[in-house]
């Protein structure tokens, strides 16, 4: 009885064992689970024409600063157009791999013009690493510069990038 007693703990144990082995190897493999969200917009923003003062970015250029905290990542779209009606505007922001994509959105376009607003967003849950940045703005046509870029993402890293806009609301001509 002692030998079937051993034989049958030893399965046993060998069950267990490979329960707890794949159970562990499951949990190395799970993928982080980033969530981002759109903080809050500002705007209708308006850019006295022919004013002399210093702008952090100038009405011309569209731009997406971002900045690491731990494992967050706090972004905030510069210069974003929407119309000057938008009623809610949106952000799905989507982390596929190493690739990050923020797609903007309006509920409404009641009025006959544009604005240019601020968004603040942030990923939660982001692990370090190189990623490719692509914000998706409903009035950027598909034949101009995408806001797009690579960065180098870690505890502590900040930057801006910025694409040039040369059409209305981003551009506007000077009457001189």
């Amino acid at each position: 009885m002692n030998k079937k007693w051993i034989a049958c703990c030893s399965v046993m144990a060998l069950v267990c064992l490979a329960l707890v082995t794949s159970g562990c190897k499951g949990s190395e493999e799970s993928p982080f689970q980033a969530m981002g969200r759109l903080l809050r917009s500002e705007g209708c923003k308006s850019f006295p024409q022919g004013a002399t003062v210093s702008l952090a970015v100038a009405s011309d250029q569209d731009c997406l600063e971002y900045r690491c905290d731990g494992s967050t990542l706090r972004m905030k779209h510069i210069n974003a157009c929407f119309n000057c009606c938008p009623g809610e505007i949106g952000a799905d922001i989507r982390v596929d791999g190493w690739v990050i994509t923020i797609q903007e959105s309006e509920a409404t376009a009641l009025c006959f013009c544009l604005c240019l607003f601020d968004l603040e967003m942030e990923i939660e849950n982001l692990p370090p690493g190189q990623y490719s940045i692509q914000v998706v703005n409903p009035y950027v046509d598909s034949g101009d510069e995408p806001l797009a870029f690579t960065a180098q993402l870690a505890p502590g890293a900040s930057g801006r990038f910025c694409v040039e806009r040369d059409k209305y609301p981003w551009y506007v001509p000077s009457n001189e």
